[in-house]
């Protein structure tokens, strides 16, 4: 027997007036015809684990009052009732208020109380309480003081008192995660006042409540649609759903038009594409693409199980095409950066073959005047000429300014090369992710050893560049028509001649 038919029965059953009930508190009008005793009254209201208070009133004019602090005081609350005068007049109760007190579960003294939660009336505001409720705990027990057929979701829960039934629950972490990833690809209005997941109302194991299990699939359906629609509008008792696939879906419709036998659909379409298994802005599209072309007549609750094969195969159709595309954009990368190495390395060989050009074309300066010298006089004697050596002087320092335009030539293509691979990698940074991207690019080492190579050429080349322009030039000083020539005496020779 439940706490309140406790009461009903020490009072006189057949003048119990009222109950109402709310999760937060109870209030329960007796017109007692019996006088319980105090033993009685003290077991019972001991076991009530609320705060309470007992209230009696005559004719509105005499009130009593005792509540869980005054326990000690129910002889005097009982000794103060006249029940004489109640037998005889009517115009008179005995209030039971309780107060429910913040607990790991939510006590209902009434089964048909927590039923009418889900009534046309109370629906709205026991989602908000619930919503509110999640904000700050992972889950939420209901026990019932009656018996009742049980029922468990992944956070929400229904037992009989005593039961150790109890929830997953989901932390507030990842309900928000789940949170944000749906209304970041759909558009819900009411998303602060419901923050609520299909996971809260999806019915595992089943129940044997028939109005339980209509009204818990209903609101799985409904969070799933706000989850999957484009936009979705809830205001009482209507509900309006926008749908954009391969044709635009827009439907209104009430709670008790929705169908619980699309429930189970709903639900799997909204974990595959929350699942954290491939992208959900490519697994929505393809869903609601789908969905566009299942819903008949504008009836969201026309869809079949079919369904799901049709949408999971599209997406494998769709990731098979992806990846044909996908290998092809690598290969198109790879072969970018490839020429683009290739052009790099290309300047440092141009580089090196203008010094060997250049240095070629002094040796054969240098073979030409000594052949002809020896042609002229027969012997190899006073090479370098007055006129001979200001030419040659003239060929080291023009060679000077081509070592100074190459060194030019080579640091600007060698930066232009750099903005060419620095741009393709901006291009297909929208078409790939950063960490895909940098494996394509191979982090830049192959850019990175082509720049240390070509440094590695200039200072080499421009240092057997700049000896070959020395030594040339000691050579002519020394053939130089000169009495005697030394090291000390090379800067009076050079100012003489």
């Amino acid at each position: 027997m439940s706490i309140i038919n406790e009461f009903k029965s020490i009072f006189g059953a057949t003048q119990f007036t009222d109950i109402t009930e709310s999760w937060k508190h109870l209030t329960c009008l007796f017109v007692p015809l019996l006088e319980p005793s105090v033993d009685t009254l003290h077991q019972l209201l001991l076991k009530l684990p609320d705060k309470w208070e007992l209230r009696y009133n005559l004719f509105e004019e005499n009130e009593i009052t005792i509540n869980t602090s005054d326990m000690e005081q129910l002889d005097g609350f009982i000794d103060k009732l006249d029940f004489q005068t109640i037998q005889d007049e009517f115009d008179h109760t005995i209030s039971l208020k309780i107060t429910k007190e913040p607990k790991p579960y939510v006590f209902f003294y009434s089964a048909d109380k927590f039923y009418s939660l889900f009534s046309d009336e109370q629906l709205p505001l026991f989602l908000c309480y619930l919503s509110d409720t999640f904000a700050k705990q992972d889950s939420i027990v209901f026990e019932c003081d009656e018996s009742i057929s049980e029922f468990c979701t992944q956070t929400l829960c229904l037992r009989n008192k005593g039961s150790e039934l109890q929830p997953q629950g989901l932390s507030c972490e990842e309900r928000n995660d789940k949170i944000n990833a749906t209304r970041e690809h759909s558009h819900f209005f009411q998303t602060k006042e419901y923050a609520l997941l299909p996971e809260d109302f999806f019915l595992n194991p089943q129940t044997d409540n028939v109005e339980i299990i209509n009204s818990l699939n209903k609101l799985c359906t409904l969070f799933s649609m706000t989850s999957l629609c484009n936009h979705f509008d809830i205001k009482w008792p209507s509900f309006s759903a926008k749908l954009y696939g391969y044709k635009t879906i827009s439907s209104t419709f009430s709670f008790l038009d929705m169908k619980i036998e699309v429930s189970e659909i709903y639900y799997k379409i909204y974990l595959w594409v929350y699942s954290k298994s491939g992208h959900i802005s490519d697994k929505i599209g393809i869903a609601r693409n789908l969905l566009s072309l299942h819903i008949q007549d504008k009836d969201f609750f026309t869809v079949t199980s079919e369904i799901l094969t049709a949408i999971r195969t599209s997406f494998q159709i769709y990731l098979k095409d992806n990846i044909t595309q996908y290998l092809s954009i690598k290969n198109n990368i790879t072969n970018e950066v490839i020429e683009i190495v290739r052009k790099a390395m290309d300047l440092s060989a141009i580089f090196s073959s203008n010094f060997k050009n250049n240095f070629l074309g002094f040796v054969s300066f240098f073979v030409t005047v000594l052949i002809l010298n020896t042609v002229s006089s027969g012997k190899i004697s006073n090479i370098f000429t007055k006129d001979i050596s200001l030419l040659t002087f003239g060929f080291l320092f023009i060679s000077f300014l081509f070592l100074g335009y190459s060194l030019w030539e080579i640091c600007s293509s060698k930066k232009q090369i750099n903005v060419l691979y620095n741009n393709i990698k901006c291009r297909y940074d929208k078409l790939l992710e950063s960490k895909d991207l940098e494996d394509v690019f191979n982090h830049d080492e192959e850019i990175t050893l082509a720049n240390r190579i070509i440094c590695g050429n200039i200072r080499f080349v421009s240092i057997m560049w700049l000896l070959s322009i020395l030594v040339f030039s000691l050579i002519v000083i020394y053939l130089m028509p000169a009495c005697t020539f030394s090291f000390e005496s090379l800067p009076s020779i050079i100012i003489q001649r």
